[in-house]
């Protein structure tokens, strides 16, 4: 019996005193409050009414209590784990068929800006693969967030990864004065909003009955988070491009010369 090996001899008489251990603790509270991003949540409409299909995150509002992404019990928990941790699809979806109440993912802290000339390229190939997981699963009600790394996010990873390591022997013993941690997002849950499409169309002629290339483009940013978006899949600047390709090219229409035997 563990009971046996953790407290040897008169082991009924050392748990008499563990009730009057717990209560002589003097419990705390602290608050941290830090910006977290929602992972993305749209429709996909084909041009076919009924075919349509749900992504990303419906649901909006976190109150769970926190845990390691290996602790033994993760259900209607809130699992904080780093984005490098997610290795392929199948990793990520394993552990949302596990019920979590809600997921916190912590970006690396280089992630802040647009310069990774300091990264490896393995590091960056393990960030694309793992958006590519975080891009490519059905609608989830699980609440799934973003957020920066900071010094006060590890200590918290730290302080959950101690909990997650405790054995049943040990949670009991230290059941007062282990340190827990309760997630919280207070927002109301978004409106979701009537769809408006707008589209801005342009052509270049070239010769009569040529046959047509299109290029087309998003207008919106494009990510795990839009917030989060950088690079060519941020702030429209997809249309951006499409308008300098379009300028560049009828620099070529121009001259019958030089006009493409394309439209």
């Amino acid at each position: 019996m563990w009971l046996d090996d953790l407290f040897p001899g008169e082991w009924k008489f050392s748990m008499a005193v563990v009730p009057i251990f717990l209560l002589c603790i003097a419990p705390t509270e602290a608050s941290y409050e830090f910006p977290a991003y929602r992972i993305y949540q749209y429709d996909y409409q084909s041009a076919d009414v009924t075919d349509r299909e749900a992504f990303g995150s419906s649901v909006a509002q976190v109150s769970f209590e926190g845990r390691a992404p290996d602790a033994k019990q993760i259900t209607r928990k809130n699992v904080v784990m780093n984005l490098l941790d997610i290795t392929s699809k199948q990793s990520f979806n394993s552990l949302l068929e596990k019920n979590p109440g809600s997921v916190l993912i912590i970006l690396p802290d280089f992630m802040r800006t647009e310069d990774f000339r300091n990264v490896t390229k393995e590091t960056l190939d393990q960030i694309a693969e793992a958006e590519r997981a975080l891009l490519d699963f059905p609608v989830t009600q699980i609440p799934i967030y973003f957020s920066y790394e900071t010094a006060e996010l590890k200590q918290i990873q730290e302080e959950l990864k101690d909990l997650s390591d405790m054995s049943g022997a040990s949670a009991v013993l230290y059941a007062g004065s282990a340190v827990l941690h309760q997630f919280s997002v207070t927002q109301k849950q978004p409106e979701v909003l009537k769809a408006q499409l707008d589209a801005i169309e342009s052509r270049l002629d070239g010769i009569s009955g040529s046959p047509t290339i299109l290029v087309t483009t998003k207008m919106d940013a494009f990510a795990s988070s839009f917030a989060l978006a950088r690079g060519a899949n941020s702030a429209a600047s997809g249309l951006g491009v499409t308008l300098e390709i379009a300028r560049s090219l009828s620099m070529l229409f121009i001259d019958d010369s030089t006009r493409p035997q394309y439209k």
